[in-house]
């Protein structure tokens, strides 16, 4: 397991950029980082302690990676497989959704059941984040393995979705360093 590893971190350091789904992108990473693209969206992370890095065919590429201790995925998928089409069934949009997830006087119209379905408690942390043309909501647990992000775009037929064993700080990190390639 060790020597597989080390291949793929020799891999990562020889090359500067791993791309899927579209072209490789102009990018601002460091020589000590690696660019990865997912589509819509790009980011770097840090050759060093990169512990795993696979990518997940299908008919929805997902990107799992172990860095530094943290594991998460990265994926383009359906809305109606992301967040159960529920927007759609309660006619509206995706913003006014994570809008209702995030203010808790939603609770009281309907909204505690989808709330409970996201695992929100009264100490989870559920936020959005915009910023440089990207627009996301993330839900926290720490100390959870399922923790979420949610980048919104201008297709409300799929969702970007990032999960993992993440906390607050990772996402706020993760987000701040992605980029909007188109």
């Amino acid at each position: 397991m060790k020597l597989g590893i080390k291949l793929i971190s020799l891999f990562l350091f020889m090359i500067p950029q791993v791309s899927f789904g579209g072209g490789i992108e102009q990018t601002n990473c460091k020589n000590s980082e690696t660019l990865v693209s997912l589509v819509d969206y790009s980011y770097c992370i840090p050759k060093k302690g990169l512990e795993s890095f696979r990518v997940l065919g299908g008919k929805h590429t997902t990107v799992h990676i172990v860095n530094k201790g943290i594991e998460y995925s990265f994926a383009k998928i359906p809305t109606s497989l992301a967040i159960l089409d529920i927007p759609e069934k309660t006619g509206i949009s995706l913003t006014q959704f994570f809008q209702r997830l995030i203010n808790t006087n939603h609770i009281k119209n309907g909204y505690s059941d989808i709330r409970s379905a996201f695992d929100i408690k009264e100490s989870t942390i559920v936020s959005n984040y915009t910023n440089k043309g990207i627009s996301a909501y993330y839900i926290i647990n720490e100390g959870s393995i399922n923790n979420s992000i949610y980048l919104l775009n201008d297709s409300e037929e799929y969702i970007y979705v990032v999960k993992g064993a993440f906390g607050e700080l990772f996402a706020r990190r993760f987000l701040s360093g992605l980029q909007y390639v188109f």
